[in-house]
């Protein structure tokens, strides 16, 4: 699956404009008022203008012989987060992965992750445009049974890792739609931010299945896309 759009908000969008066009140097495709995009890899990514503080938690893919390079790349720019007492990088043995996390302007927890299943490679120097894309957006809910049922009869996608209790994933190595019960896994790794359902919208491929993923007011609906 393939995070091909990805709808926003913050009511710190010019902090947040600031952080990836500036510190960042993110490609600005489109702006109004109300409103930017930016083109990450394979994702567009829209932050659109909130009078509510909204904080989400996603993750930018990297090159599994990149990784390295993407960690100097990040902390030459802002600071990157403690995982446990002096370590910065998280090893996921079940996921055959690892990742490193750092604030953008908006406080929004962001993720470089690699996956070592995945084929990707590039050895040119690291910059904005060695990221693949938009690999996961976080879906909080109190069934991840039920979420999970949904996105399969509706996108096609299927039940990734985890488990239906606490904490689940639907989707593939590519791109994915993290499931934290948040009444019982209640913060994000590895801080201690409180999960809470945040509204966005999302499209999603998966094998050649376009869908149109809308979160909002804790209630999630799907609809089917002609290919675009």
């Amino acid at each position: 699956m393939k995070i091909r759009e990805l709808q926003l908000f913050t009511n710190e969008l010019e902090k947040t404009k600031s952080f990836y066009t500036t510190i960042l140097a993110f490609d600005l495709i489109e702006e109004t008022e109300n409103q930017f995009s930016l083109q990450v890899g394979w994702t567009r990514l829209t932050f659109i203008k909130s009078n509510e503080e909204h904080i989400y938690h996603f993750s930018f893919l990297v090159c599994k012989n990149q990784f390295e390079k993407a960690f100097d790349w990040i902390q030459n720019k802002t600071k990157i987060l403690n995982t446990d007492a002096d370590q910065y990088i998280a090893k996921f043995e079940n996921w055959n992965a690892q990742s490193f996390y750092f604030y953008d302007g908006a406080r929004n927890l962001a993720e470089m992750i690699t996956h070592y299943n995945l084929a990707y490679e590039n050895d040119a120097e690291f910059d904005q445009h060695s990221i693949l894309g938009i690999s996961e957006i976080g879906l909080p809910t109190t069934d991840i049974e039920a979420t999970n049922q949904l996105l399969e009869e509706k996108t096609t996608s299927k039940f990734w890792k985890g488990d239906f209790e606490r904490f689940g994933t639907n989707g593939s190595d590519e791109g994915k739609i993290l499931l934290p019960n948040y009444f019982i896994k209640t913060t994000w790794f590895p801080t201690t931010d409180t999960i809470t359902p945040t509204p966005f919208t999302a499209i999603l491929e998966n094998e050649n299945h376009y869908s149109k993923v809308i979160f909002n007011n804790n209630k999630l609906n799907i609809s089917n896309l002609a290919i675009l």
